[in-house]
């Protein structure tokens, strides 16, 4: 292997890491946008905490993966530091999230840190819950970038948000 490659995770690894983030941290949904490197096409790896199913797609291939207890006994490529938050209380009209102090912060450090373990230019998103029936997502790279939507609407973050 050269210094600019690097070794991708395998599928359970991948399934491990998101079945173990999505329980820690109570998201409905996760996603990772995998950098593979290269000329090769980023593969989206899809989690589903409802039925423990994992969803694969790699160019123009797309693997559903149901729950498998010996991809859930794979040894996850890290674990991040996460807790559920309560619901976040959204304002779509006044562009207002609100919630557990420190828990947007918190569940995007989370993302950041999840991303950085898939490693190059990965991307987590995680889907969350609202008091108006909408998920917040939340999408996070490793390199500290983040963006928040809900109901149609893109959050804009301070500079350096958020804070090491």
């Amino acid at each position: 292997m050269t210094s600019t490659e690097r070794k991708l995770p395998s599928l359970g690894e991948t399934y491990s890491t998101l079945a173990g983030f999505a329980k820690a941290s109570g998201c409905s949904r996760l996603s990772v946008v995998i950098d593979q490197g290269g000329e090769v096409a980023d593969a989206v790896a899809v989690y589903d905490p409802a039925d423990q199913s994992l969803e694969i797609n790699e160019g123009d291939e797309q693997r559903h993966i149901p729950f498998d207890e010996n991809l859930a006994a794979t040894t996850p490529i890290g674990e991040v530091h996460v807790h559920v938050m309560p619901p976040f209380s959204v304002d779509l009209e006044l562009g207002e999230i609100t919630g557990a102090l420190g828990g947007l912060e918190h569940l995007a450090r989370a993302l950041i840190a999840l991303a950085d373990l898939f490693g190059g230019s990965s991307i987590a998103i995680g889907s969350f819950t609202t008091d108006i029936g909408t998920e917040l997502e939340l999408g996070a790279r490793s390199d500290g970038e983040v963006g928040i939507h809900c109901g149609g609407v893109d959050f804009e973050t301070p500079p350096q948000w958020p804070p090491g």
